[in-house]
């Protein structure tokens, strides 16, 4: 997959955007990584290349840094799937790390 983008949007949340092509049976499975720990994994559904995060200020205290990282699968073999559940999934592409503005 391609480099993905971590912003800020709309007030509370943060978006993980890459562009890829619309590929049958590909998916793409983003993990957001706040600080050193996984806060949350989505299996993105054919076609969808955002997953948004929820964000208060708190998690930003202490310097906490945001990225993401975006891996592909063939739908029959992501992770869940009656075939493969652990997955198999692409190396990762990582964001830069998000760092908040202040305007």
């Amino acid at each position: 997959p391609p480099k993905p983008v971590v912003s800020y949007k709309d007030g509370s949340r943060l978006s993980c955007e890459f562009s890829a092509t619309k590929t049958f049976s590909v998916q793409y499975q983003v993990e957001w990584v706040r600080g050193n720990i996984t806060a949350a994994t989505a299996l993105l559904q054919n076609g969808v290349f955002e997953s948004l995060l929820s964000v208060d200020l708190s998690d930003f205290s202490a310097g906490q840094k945001h990225f993401c990282s975006v891996r592909a699968c063939y739908s029959n073999y992501c992770p869940g799937s009656n075939r493969n559940p652990n997955g198999t999934l692409s190396d990762a592409q990582v964001s830069d790390v998000f760092l908040p503005e202040i305007v």
